[in-house]
């Protein structure tokens, strides 16, 4: 029935296309497709470019974007583009500005494999191009020449003497915590959390940066906060994540279609485990964020319980393996660090105990910005075609912070193995298996402590 189940699964998510008629990444492109894109004026100033992928027939298509004369053009101004066809292997185009209503340039291109290309002078004082709209694979696309790149932002939490927190931060139930964030960039970002307030925000031109006081006071019970600190520089953001141990739990997944799964702190560096899985012979998913060791570690952990099969899939045989109580032979023994799982109990007596505890070592999952360290640094690579993946550590990550690539699909399955697709940019929750499917291999930087 697994087979089976994994099989069509596999069957329908492949068949079933995603298709969308326009793609924003902030800082990266647009491109437009084959039917008609009514999202507004594109910002070029935030996007840099406009790609139109379908071109249009003789009636043409216009659209409204927003760019400027110079890099830091503090009143970027809108304008309407109109691309139409004349024959076969020629397109005309035509730039106007909105107020005055004016023609700022027209020309032609040719389309094809080679470049061809022209520049729009909007600024006519001077002698510096502001836009490129050039052809190239039978693509035509619309550039900003002044274009910045946001950087990201250097990101951290820090006491009173100036000294940066850990990830993991321990705190009694009702406790008032205080301490200053400082972000820096290539201007001064602009902050938000997600939990607590900010206070005495200031931004620093002369250093790029920008500080604020944070206050959170802790919940009356014990659990887990995660603490998201946002910066944002043009339109770009850069996260920065720490756990607020309330009453020593660091860990809490307490969601409908998964096994309730808690750890409780025992120093800075482990944490006791405790995982109740529902009373159903259905299949229930699974993940592990914190690592257990040992070569038969499936067996330390659910050797003599409850739990009857626990199942994974192998990429390159597009197979699932699986792992058996007693003696039946396995596929595997050892838990896998970014491997997804799902656990089959066996027809319980109404004294059988569904809950599994132990001690595991915390594992802090970091995606690595920036130019990398030569030590350290990690990668794991995901095979072409289906993977079965969860993500280490106790902070909810995007999968898109640990690789470049996001031409990825993304499926989150839930108890019954009840499947639906998820955005790409979707923060990934340790603790839960997901089903990415890529074309290409992707190689996954990170470091782990």
């Amino acid at each position: 029935m697994w087979i089976i189940a994994v099989m069509a699964f596999l069957l329908v998510a492949t068949i079933v296309g995603i298709y969308s008629n326009y793609q924003v990444r902030v800082g990266k492109a647009i491109f437009i497709g084959e039917t008609p894109w009514t999202a507004g004026t594109i910002d070029l100033t935030a996007e840099e470019t406009v790609t139109f992928r379908a071109l249009p027939d003789e009636e043409g298509r216009p659209i409204s974007i927003k760019t400027g004369t110079s890099p830091y053009d503090a009143a970027p101004a809108e304008y309407t583009f109109f691309l139409a066809q004349l024959d076969e292997t020629t397109y005309r185009y035509s730039l106007d500005s909105l107020t005055p209503a004016e023609g700022i340039a027209r020309d032609v291109l040719s389309v094809g494999t080679a470049r061809d290309s022209s520049f729009i002078y909007i600024d006519r004082v001077n002698d510096v191009a502001d836009l490129e709209v050039f052809s190239q694979n039978n693509q035509i696309t619309v550039k900003n020449l002044h274009y910045i790149q946001p950087g990201m932002a250097r990101i951290a939490l820090v006491n009173g003497s100036n000294v940066s927190y850990p990830s993991i931060i321990r705190l009694e139930v009702e406790e008032e915590f205080t301490a200053t964030i400082w972000a820096n960039s290539s201007s001064p970002p602009t902050l938000r959390v997600n939990v607590g307030t900010l206070t005495d925000v200031q931004a620093h031109t002369e250093t790029n940066s920008t500080a604020a006081t944070f206050t959170y006071a802790a919940p009356e019970t014990s659990q887990a906060v995660v603490l998201d600190i946002t910066a944002t520089v043009q339109g770009r953001e850069t996260h920065a994540y720490y756990t607020f141990a309330v009453g020593d739990v660091v860990y809490a997944l307490q969601e409908t279609g998964f096994p309730n799964m808690t750890l409780t702190l025992l120093d800075e560096a482990t944490a006791n485990f405790t995982i109740t899985f529902a009373r159903t012979r259905e299949l229930q998913p699974f993940a592990l964020p914190c690592e257990i060791g040992g070569s038969t570690s499936v067996n330390t952990l659910f050797g003599g319980t409850v739990v009857e099969r626990v199942y994974t899939y192998d990429t390159a045989s597009s197979n699932p393996r699986d792992w058996n109580q007693g003696d039946a032979p396995d596929d595997f023994t050892a838990f896998e660090l970014f491997k997804g799982y799902f656990v089959q109990l066996r027809t319980l007596a109404e004294s059988d105990s569904t809950t599994v505890s132990g001690t595991c070592a915390l594992q802090d999952l970091q995606p690595v910005t920036g130019v990398p360290s030569l030590s350290g640094m990690e990668t794991h690579t995901l095979p072409a075609g289906w993977d079965l993946v969860s993500l280490p550590g106790t902070i909810p990550r995007a999968l898109a912070e640990f690789t470049a690539t996001e031409n990825v699909r993304l499926f989150s399955c839930t108890q019954n193995y009840i499947c639906g697709e998820i955005s790409a940019t979707t923060p990934l929750t340790p603790g839960k298996p997901y089903w990415v499917f890529t074309e290409a291999q992707l190689q996954l930087r990170y470091t782990l402590e």
